[in-house]
């Protein structure tokens, strides 16, 4: 029988798998689009 710490760290783990994958698509998807726009260059001379 799964009493009710068990149960709530199971939802905690899930929940945190479930936010690293919605975080990797939404940057991955986020830096496919922003990479053509990016025209900035660094000065030859450094910082």
């Amino acid at each position: 029988m799964i009493d009710t710490r068990h149960r709530n760290s199971a939802f905690l783990i899930a929940g945190c798998f479930f936010m690293e994958m919605l975080d990797g698509t939404i940057v991955s998807t986020a830096a496919r689009g922003s990479a053509p726009r990016c025209t900035h260059r660094l000065p030859r001379s450094g910082w």
